[in-house]
């Protein structure tokens, strides 16, 4: 028999939102805070009708919101497998679908003249297969699962603290099996075998090939790094640039070990026809050390901070500068900055009165804007031409609603300024 109150969160159950004071929210005879009615409403948003758990009691809004929480978190992590595993699949098809082409006509040729010069023609359609394919899919679900379709970059991501470790085995699960998906669908739909599996050519040796094909993964994964992991003003043309790395890796590396660069491009081919190397651990142990080896050194240069090496470039697009929010007296009293939503914490917050604005150090004075000179009194009950003094009976009096503060809470923070909230947790008002 479960003596557990309803009103209250059972010992093990996790907070949703990181609440202390989740069980404490919702009491009969009392209606529930503000803060809890945006979660819940945020949490029914981000779920389909037929997914809402059904509300048994008024009282019992607690655990409601929890099993919201729950269905979203499980949804989420199902909808993510799905689209990376198609993601996958469709980036994978339409490379090993053209690599197999190329294939076949540099096998043809070799097998006429062996001693002859390599077909670029072939080298450059392979290589412009996979970097158009690549470009095109990232471009086309990155705002779905990030595009990665990579285990290699999946973990490099992970490291970076991009990813959760769970994220990551899904993702990878799913990356594995897209990969194994699209070589079979190759092999299925086309004539012919598949001819798109990774394989030294040239003479090439084991250790030339973990060796081209570490260096060839660093490039690849150090451009996901600045262009999609660092946010700038080109940050939406990352896919291009992605996409090009791909294409210059694949030109230099399909001649001597097939230019793999993706544990997950490697294992597809192997496993539909059912051939597998000796040295197939090249494929597998290099890009997992390349992304090791790369992520150390981004985080390095994160470290050092290398935007003072060529500072204010992305200056024309409004990054490198704050964004204040200023109150109806032009006193600066706070600066948006945007957070991830996941980080995004609901509160309840109070309105502010006019005492709790800071001023500067050692000014006691907060100034009327001298477009209110023509007005005789401001809705707080300040004349116009009466400037404000702190400490002088008017403790009581609250600040005139400006367009910042109209429709929005703020919370008084210790700094004495406001931190707002916004919710969906795209920007965040933060006291200075």
């Amino acid at each position: 028999m479960n003596n557990a109150s309803p009103l209250r969160p059972q010992a093990g159950v996790q907070q949703s939102f990181g609440s202390s004071q989740q069980g404490a929210d919702f009491h009969p005879g009392f209606p529930p805070s503000p803060g809890r009615k945006r979660e819940t409403l945020v949490l029914e948003d981000g779920l389909p009708s037929i997914l809402h758990p059904k509300r048994s009691h008024p009282t019992l809004a607690t655990s409601y919101r929890e099993s919201l929480h729950k269905r979203l978190e499980i949804k989420n992590k199902i909808v993510l497998f799905i689209c990376e595993f198609v993601g996958t699949v469709l980036f994978l098809f339409f490379s090993f679908g053209i690599a197999t082409q190329a294939s076949n006509k540099i096998d043809f040729d070799t097998a006429a003249d062996p001693n002859g010069p390599p077909d670029t023609s072939a080298l450059l359609f392979s290589s412009l297969g996979f970097g158009f394919s690549l470009a095109v899919n990232a471009w086309v679900w990155f705002r779905v699962t990030g595009s990665l379709f990579n285990p290699a970059l999946t973990l490099g991501l992970t490291l970076l603290g991009n990813l959760s470790w769970m994220d990551c085995l899904t993702l990878t699960l799913s990356q594995f099996a897209g990969g194994i998906a699209a070589a079979g669908l190759t092999q299925g739909l086309f004539p012919g075998p598949i001819n798109a599996r990774v394989s030294l050519h040239g003479g090439t040796t084991v250790n030339q090939g973990f060796w081209i094909e570490f260096f060839c993964t660093c490039m690849l994964l150090f451009t996901v790094y600045m262009l999609a992991g660092e946010k700038h003003k080109g940050t939406f043309l990352a896919p291009i640039g992605i996409g090009l790395a791909l294409f210059l890796a694949e030109l230099l590396a399909t001649k001597y070990t097939g230019g793999s660069l993706n544990p997950a491009r490697s294992l597809g081919p192997d496993v539909a026809s059912g051939t597998f190397d000796n040295f197939a651990w090249i494929y597998y142990i290099a890009p997992y050390t390349a992304t090791l080896f790369t992520t150390a050194f981004y985080k390095t240069l994160v470290w050092l901070k290398y935007g003072t090496i060529v500072p204010d470039m992305d200056a024309g697009d409004g990054h490198g500068q704050k964004q204040v929010i200023r109150d109806v007296y032009g006193n600066a009293i706070g600066s948006i900055e945007t957070m991830p939503e996941d980080e995004f914490k609901f509160a309840d917050v109070p309105e502010v009165t006019i005492d709790q604005r800071p001023t500067a150090e050692g000014d006691e004075t907060l100034s009327t804007p001298s477009h209110w000179k023509d007005q005789q009194t401001s809705s707080t009950g300040v004349t116009a031409d009466q400037p404000y003094q702190q400490g002088q009976g008017n403790n009581n009096r609250r600040a005139p609603q400006s367009s910042y503060t109209k429709n929005k809470p703020s919370r008084t923070s210790s700094s004495g300024g406001t931190d707002d909230t916004f919710v969906g947790g795209a920007t965040r008002a933060r006291a200075i």
